[in-house]
């Protein structure tokens, strides 16, 4: 099983040079690839149904999923960097959140015969991926504001 690193290493979001922009762009790269066949991740099944009697696929999938998240936990770093520094949120965090909506949409795509669930559950994830940088960039302009506030006698 490959370490999840080469599962996104094709898509055009790569040639984005904004990190917001390459970050959103992994989503719908996911997106795309959601639609390109039956749902489903190799890593995501064998954890879900074999992971928890088997120690070396157990770790074997956590390893995918490592390199997975690692990549896209990198592309929100930088787009945090850039465009929300003061942010609260966790780049790791995002990114586990981001894979953990993947698999769950997969697993929902195949128990109703619905591909197209995990490109709607992406969409939701994408939105709200919008919002934590909207939300910091509000956060930022309200705490400019308070310091250019003149102070009342």
């Amino acid at each position: 099983m490959e370490d999840g690193k080469y599962a996104f290493g094709s898509g055009r979001y790569l040639e984005e040079t904004d990190p917001l922009k390459r970050a959103l762009g992994f989503v719908d790269f996911a997106i795309e690839l959601s639609q390109a066949g039956p749902p489903g991740c190799i890593a995501g099944i064998f954890a879900q149904e074999l992971a928890p009697t088997d120690e070396t696929l157990r770790a074997s999938c956590a390893r995918a999923f490592t390199g997975m998240t690692e990549i896209f936990a990198g592309l929100v770093a930088e787009a945090k960097a850039r465009h929300a520094p003061d942010a609260a949120f966790d780049p790791r965090s995002i990114a586990q959140h981001m894979f953990a909506v993947f698999q769950g949409a997969m697993v929902l795509a195949r128990a109703y015969q619905r591909r197209e669930i995990v490109a709607e559950h992406l969409r939701h994830f994408r939105a709200y991926l919008e919002t934590q940088f909207s939300t910091a960039r509000i956060d930022a302009s309200r705490r400019e504001g308070r310091r250019r506030q003149p102070k009342a006698n």
